[in-house]
């Protein structure tokens, strides 16, 4: 059941651009009471993976854009025929798979060999700052243009994120008075999903049909693999992680404009699975799908470093690492059958969904809100004020192109960061 949610939510997320790729933790965040470890991380995985997939038919039959990492190639499809974008179909499909087993076996292994114990310098202090530091950096630095404002969210981040820190002053808490009773659920909604769902103006054009995904070529292995590395290398750098993969791979591997998006296409979907990483084995969050699914962990108390290595609830035999790795291969495999099958079904869905986006997401975002609210200990009038707040500043910010991660990441962090700058300082001092 967790495994078919997924897949279904995975091709939605996927085939429209309206739903960002973060949906399936988004999503979890009033869904997850009851559930196991490894069916939260099925689940996460299983959508980030389809939005990847599903993205790619999107992008090839009506040039959508199903996820931001397909933008890179997107204008070199208006010289494609019907036959020819059959045939990028099925290659993209067959690089995604590849790129998704491939990615999914090393972290198994990754997560598996990187524990506690042989890696317990990685948890240090001073190791910690480094790391820290180093992906605030990085948040900062990701668009030089606004690095000033980016700070600027930093710094607010930080002023209403630490809740039970007794190194901050008193004074310190005064200011969040104001924010009082937020959800982290409730900043989500309102810097991210919301600008993002409701500034959505993509218009779609003629679209052909009698789409098949189409085995008539040679198909290029070693690029595959060539890009499933880069893809795996570019997930571990903090940010946008499959946009950096696909543009990697597109300008590296191939000299053919088909072999560009294949190679494009096959590192994202290693890109998504790589990111996950370091939340796993080091309980860091390095983009918007990570960073949230650790504030769903912190909601149910658990600690991914030590709970992934804890029998399974499903096989007592197996880890729930092992079981987690295995079921979202099997998600994957049905992810490449279904993305080479009922192609005109998903063109269909696409311009049904398109022609009412913005009342199915005025529904979603309406019902998400009415869940939020149950869950919330303030008032409702004090909510909506908390909500048009944070939906104006997510305006205020997708306008000036600065990215909520960094501000994301030191609101869910607050504490620990705190924490560990005081403990350094205390070394130095």
């Amino acid at each position: 059941m967790i495994i078919a949610a997924g897949l279904a939510v995975g091709i939605l997320t996927g085939l429209l651009p309206a739903l960002p790729v973060y949906t399936g933790p988004f999503l979890l965040y009033q869904f997850h009471e009851g559930m196991t470890l490894e069916q939260l991380l099925v689940f996460w995985m299983t959508v980030y993976v389809g939005s990847q997939f599903f993205g790619s038919i999107a992008t090839i039959t009506t040039r959508i854009p199903g996820e931001e990492s397909s933008l890179i190639y997107i204008n070199d499809l208006e010289k494609y025929t019907l036959a020819e974008k059959n045939l990028l179909l099925y290659d993209t499909a067959l690089g995604s798979y590849i790129a998704a087993v491939i990615a999914i076996l090393l972290l198994w292994f990754i997560a598996s060999y990187a524990s506690l114990a042989n890696l317990s310098f990685l948890y240090s202090v001073k190791t910690q700052a480094v790391i820290y530091g180093s992906i605030i950096l990085s948040f900062i630095f990701m668009d030089r243009r606004v690095w000033y404002w980016s700070i600027l969210t930093i710094v607010f981040g930080l002023a209403i994120a630490p809740h039970n820190n007794y190194a901050l002053p008193a004074g310190w808490y005064s200011f969040q008075d104001l924010f009082e009773g937020y959800t982290f659920y409730l900043i989500i909604l309102g810097t991210m999903i919301i600008p993002v769902m409701f500034d959505y103006s993509v218009e779609l054009g003629d679209v052909e049909s009698v789409y098949k995904a189409k085995h008539g070529r040679r198909f290029a292995w070693f690029a595959a693999l060539k890009s499933s590395i880069l893809g795996f290398f570019a997930g571990l750098v903090p940010g946008p992680s499959a946009s950096v993969g696909a543009i990697t791979a597109y300008k590296l591997v191939g000299k053919k404009t088909d072999e560009k998006i294949v190679a494009a296409e096959t590192a994202n979907n290693s890109a998504v699975i790589a990111s996950t990483i370091p939340f796993l084995i080091m309980a860091l969050p390095i983009n918007q799908n990570s960073i949230i699914m650790s504030g769903i962990m912190d909601l149910h108390g658990i600690d991914v470093l030590e709970a992934l290595f804890e029998s399974s609830s499903v096989f007592e035999s197996l880890s729930v690492i092992d079981v987690s790795v295995l079921a979202v291969l099997f998600a994957v495999s049905l992810y490449y059958l279904l993305s080479t099958t009922l192609i005109n079904f998903y063109v269909k869905l696409i311009v049904i969904l398109h022609e009412r986006i913005k009342v199915v997401l005025v529904l979603i975002v309406a019902g998400l809100v009415a869940l939020d609210i149950q869950n919330a200990e303030i008032t409702i009038p004090h909510y909506f004020v908390l909500l048009a707040f944070f939906t104006l500043l997510g305006y205020a910010m997708k306008k000036l192109k600065v990215s909520a991660m960094p501000m994301m990441f030191t609101i869910l962090l607050g504490d620990k960061l705190v924490w560990s700058g005081v403990q350094l300082l205390k070394l130095y001092s």
